[in-house]
């Protein structure tokens, strides 16, 4: 199955699971992506089968999940894409301040951004 590729990502960028380019495929509840910045803030993208408008949730965190401060709803891939590459633009440009230290993801590394 052909994974989506994120495109231009910040340098330093860690991403953590991947995106199908396969309308039919399922995800399991809860994490589907992380997309680790340089400034210690995560975007979150994780599927929610009870809202179906727009299943893809993203949430931008910085320690925890519960310390969240971006949370939406996007419909489909092409619009995920986009929203991850715009937050990740903007949360690692100048001014962005990371909050405290890192944590440990319960999703297994799987590469870096390309730089």
């Amino acid at each position: 199955m052909k994974t989506v590729d994120l495109g231009n990502l910040p340098p330093g960028t860690q991403v953590r699971g991947v995106l199908y380019n396969d309308p039919a495929h399922v995800y399991g509840l809860g994490d589907v992506l992380e997309v680790e910045l340089p400034t210690g803030l995560t975007i979150d993208v994780g599927w929610d089968e009870d809202s179906p408008q727009g299943p893809f949730r993203l949430t931008v965190y910085r320690e925890y999940f519960g310390d969240h401060f971006i949370d939406f709803h996007v419909r489909d891939l092409d619009q995920v894409v986009i929203e991850v590459q715009r937050l990740a633009a903007e949360l690692s440009g100048p001014g962005i301040v990371s909050g405290g230290t890192q944590t440990e993801s319960s999703m297994p590394p799987t590469h870096s951004a390309p730089r």
